[in-house]
């Protein structure tokens, strides 16, 4: 016997803390870089730019199961994967998903940061500022 689950729009933040939220691993890093004299740079200070992902919804249900599987694999830290925009007469399906033409080329990593207290304490550590 199948089972409905029914979601509302937007997602509601649930009342109980998730198990993969548990301990605070829950972490993304998002970066911006840009190519300057055919070298990619990272954009130190990436407050002035936006990133977005846009999916489909067959899209963001092949990314996520993608991504569920990748984190369940016991493969080494940190791990990337790049993917590249489709070109007129040639697509390739990777991480679940077909990129668009127009997109950029986008790279997913994952890397395990520690806990959230402990990245922000590094943060602060780094740039001085005061806990």
């Amino acid at each position: 016997m199948s089972e409905t689950i029914t979601f509302t729009i937007p997602l509601e933040e649930p009342d109980e803390c998730e198990d993969y939220a548990e301990q605070c691993r829950n972490i993304v890093q998002v970066q911006v870089s840009e190519k300057t004299n055919g070298m990619w740079r990272r954009v130190p200070n990436a407050s002035n730019h936006m990133v977005n992902l846009i999916l489909s919804r067959e899209g963001t249900i092949g990314l996520a199961t993608a991504l569920l599987r990748t984190a369940h694999q016991p493969t080494p830290s940190p791990i990337f994967l790049e993917m590249l925009p489709s070109s007129p007469g040639h697509a390739v399906e990777r991480f679940g998903v077909f990129m668009h033409p127009d997109s950029c080329r986008l790279n997913i990593g994952l890397h395990d940061f520690g806990d959230i207290h402990t990245t922000l304490d590094a943060q602060n550590d780094s740039t001085g500022a005061a806990g």
